[in-house]
């Protein structure tokens, strides 16, 4: 409920192509940034190269503190409608990439039965 009250907040003025640009901008950097961070300074020792994409995936769910974040800078009149419209197309784009790139990125289990 909380997602489609934020969402109703977008002006569709603001909602053009250079913030859906920026948007998909700022998904690219931030895919790469926490990717990198993880495969640079991993949480634990000795994990592989796919636990580490696994871990980065897993970090692009955050669309709901995002979008909390960016309605209360918005109902504040700190950030414009252009940077609150690019901000939740980020959040919502983010959040529906962490399934496939967890899915992408996830070792493989072999010979594992479900009970």
């Amino acid at each position: 409920m909380f997602f489609g009250h934020s969402g109703l907040h977008i002006d569709g003025d603001a909602l053009t192509w250079p913030s859906v640009i920026a948007s998909l901008m700022l998904v690219v950097l931030s895919v790469v940034t926490k990717i990198g961070a993880v495969s640079l300074f991993p949480p634990a020792a000795g994990l592989n190269g796919r636990q580490r994409l696994s871990i980065g995936a897993l970090l692009q769910c955050k669309g709901l503190m995002e979008i909390v974040a960016a309605t209360i800078l918005h109902e504040q009149g700190m950030i414009s409608e252009f940077a609150f419209a690019s901000l939740m197309v980020l959040a919502v784009i983010s959040t529906v990439l962490t399934g496939p790139l967890f899915r992408l990125a996830a070792p493989k289990v072999s010979g594992s039965t479900a009970a």
